[in-house]
């Protein structure tokens, strides 16, 4: 009658950016608990990173060593505005 569609919300994209800020929040919180507290910098990138690289971090997280560990595991994912692409070139 008013022909509603069953949608899986977890396929929406407000769902998947809660979800992604969330674990964003639970592994900063991991790490600060394990290596104290994180620079601001750090802390946005995190935020800053798509969901598999926070998931590939979360993965990480018991192999880091130190917030040295960390830093170097970030440098090597730069979120999108400090990604270089193949001409050398920040996109």
């Amino acid at each position: 009658m008013l022909d509603l569609k069953i949608v899986d919300i977890r396929q929406t994209r407000f769902y998947q950016e809660v979800f992604q800020e969330g674990e964003a929040t639970v592994l900063i919180r991991l790490l600060t608990r394990r290596f104290g507290a994180l620079s601001e910098a750090g802390v946005a990138q995190i935020q800053a990173l798509s969901l598999a690289e926070l998931e590939a971090l979360a993965d990480m997280v018991m192999d880091l060593a130190d917030l040295a560990a960390l830093d170097v595991w970030l440098q090597a994912h730069p979120v999108a505005g400090d990604r270089v692409d193949e001409s050398g070139e920040a996109s």
